[in-house]
């Protein structure tokens, strides 16, 4: 399934490149950071000592909610270091303004340019900040037993519709997810008919008891 998926991601790229190298040309978009989407560590992440907790939100939204996160996580594992990855240049600019030992562009969702990562920062945990589930990402995750925790999630009716479309291949995908701190009855409830497992899935509400639930994982996999 994961060698499928790979290959139609790499054939999306492929397919996407024209209009990325315009839009570079153009307006600059995409050209930060290009040696980091593609594997190459920054030194900012090379730096930091092995165990951080990886934190990913996309834009400037789910980087506003992170950056409450980072301020609980703080208090809570004032020991611990975590790293925010972002998609945007947006993303990016404000992640830079957070409390965070290193602050990067995530890398696209194909193995050789996640391994790196993985291997230099050897999290032990990855955060997902509202619905961003990637197979490859979740998948690596798997392989070295690092626990995955969505939160602040969102799922709408319509995304749910979608993602039960591709039937066992998105459970198998999801069913990787090990903790889902969902906004609301409603989306706790939508997660769930996706094929979370019933336990893994809380309705928190807010990001504070989203560290809460999160630190609690955190401290019952060092005991």
């Amino acid at each position: 399934m994961y060698v499928a998926y790979t290959l139609l991601y790499l054939i999306g790229l492929c397919a996407y490149a024209p209009r990325a190298i315009w839009r570079i040309m153009r307006s600059g978009t995409y050209r930060n950071g290009i040696s980091e989407r593609f594997g190459k560590v920054p030194k900012q992440v090379a730096n930091v000592q092995p165990g951080a907790i990886w934190v990913h939100a996309v834009s400037v939204g789910e980087v506003h909610a992170a950056r409450g996160l980072l301020g609980h996580l703080a208090e809570l594992l004032p020991e611990i270091p975590v790293v925010l990855s972002t998609t945007t240049d947006t993303g990016q600019a404000l992640a830079k303004k957070a409390n965070t030992a290193a602050c990067f562009y995530c890398p696209v969702d194909l193995p050789w340019a996640i391994s790196p990562y993985f291997d230099t920062l050897q999290p032990r945990a990855v955060v997902l900040v509202e619905t961003e589930i990637w197979p490859n990402l979740l998948n690596a995750c798997n392989q070295r037993d690092i626990p995955i925790a969505l939160v602040n999630g969102r799922l709408s009716s319509s995304s749910l519709g979608s993602y039960r479309r591709l039937g066992c291949l998105m459970r198998k995908i999801v069913s990787q997810l090990s903790i889902v701190c969902a906004r609301t009855n409603l989306e706790a409830a939508r997660f769930r008919n996706l094929g979370i497992l019933p336990e893994r899935v809380f309705t928190t509400g807010n990001l504070k008891a989203d560290a809460l639930v999160l630190t609690s994982s955190v401290q019952s996999r060092q005991e």
